[in-house]
């Protein structure tokens, strides 16, 4: 299977996101300006992270931070559509919770606790660059002060006028291929991202740990496998292969059938069943995921 190398890694790339943001000074500008308040400093920590911690048995990806004001923040890459993304961010805030209120201390002790998450797709349908999610009471309309707030980026989004152009650039370099990360967004912001992206690609420590991630993966996958197959089933991936290779073949394209084949294969030994079934649906993202595997 084709994989991607380290120096082939973009910003949106679930490892090289996690080591970019793994840097306290990136998270906390990140942070500053996806929700546009002052943070004086933040503290990463690395024992949530599967990036520093290649023994824990989670395949999340997240970012785990906290400021000076005890405030903890939970970052998660999404780049398609799951089910549920509502309730998974309910459960985020619910671990967070428990992980944040020592033994002992009362419910008033409770930090603020935000959950964010950056898209690659539209994730509420409302072409918003940005939704903001707290709780409020119905009957006053005012805001439930529980401290939890969700917050869903759209890379996607079209109402950039309505947003900070910083906002904007961001979500632009968040979206980017491997030219576009490269590109000049006049925005010194993503300037800093970017020279984080070269560091990586150039330090042999991160190559390695790069290594480790993709054993990681590897062995998730073949420990894993019995439940991977039960979710394609679940959700009618197989079924959806067997059609399009029906199609492939009355269409008489013995060459697309054997190029699909292939790249449903690595997907599937990649755990990306997300990635299949949008395939399936989306012929554009077909020729990406054809490309990035070198098929």
């Amino acid at each position: 299977m084709s994989k991607k190398t380290l120096e082939e890694l973009v910003f949106h790339d679930d490892f090289m996101f996690a080591a970019v943001m793994m840097d306290a000074e990136n998270c906390r500008c990140f942070l500053e300006r996806v929700l546009e308040i002052a943070i004086e400093k933040v503290e990463i920590n690395t024992e949530h992270s599967f990036f520093f911690n290649p023994e824990c048995k989670s395949i999340r990806m997240d970012v785990f931070a906290k400021d000076v004001n005890r405030t903890h923040y939970d970052i998660e890459m999404q780049l398609v559509k799951k089910d549920s993304l509502e309730k998974r961010s309910r459960y985020y805030h619910s671990q967070m919770d428990v992980e944040m209120l020592e033994k002992g201390k009362g419910y008033s002790e409770l930090p603020d606790a935000y959950v964010i998450f950056v898209c690659n797709f539209d994730p509420l349908g409302e072409k918003k660059c940005r939704y903001t999610i707290r709780k409020y009471c119905e009957e006053t309309g005012k805001t439930f002060a529980d401290g939890v707030c969700t917050v869903f980026l759209n890379t996607k989004g079209e109402n950039r006028d309505e947003v900070p152009k910083e906002l904007a650039a961001l979500l632009d370099f968040v979206k980017a291929d491997l030219a576009g990360i490269e590109a000049d967004y006049e925005d010194p912001f993503v300037e800093q991202l970017q020279n984080s992206v070269r560091r990586i690609k150039k330090n042999r420590k991160m190559g390695e740990r790069y290594m480790m991630f993709e054993q990681y993966m590897q062995e998730y996958v073949q420990e894993h496998a019995d439940e991977i197959r039960e979710e394609a089933r679940a959700e009618g991936l197989e079924q959806g292969i067997e059609q399009g290779i029906e199609q492939g073949i009355e269409q008489g394209r013995e060459e697309t059938v054997a190029r699909l084949n292939k790249l449903n294969s690595c997907l599937l030994s990649a755990n990306r069943l997300s990635d299949l079934q949008r395939a399936l649906q989306d012929p554009e993202y077909q020729k990406q995921l054809l490309k990035e595997f070198g098929i």
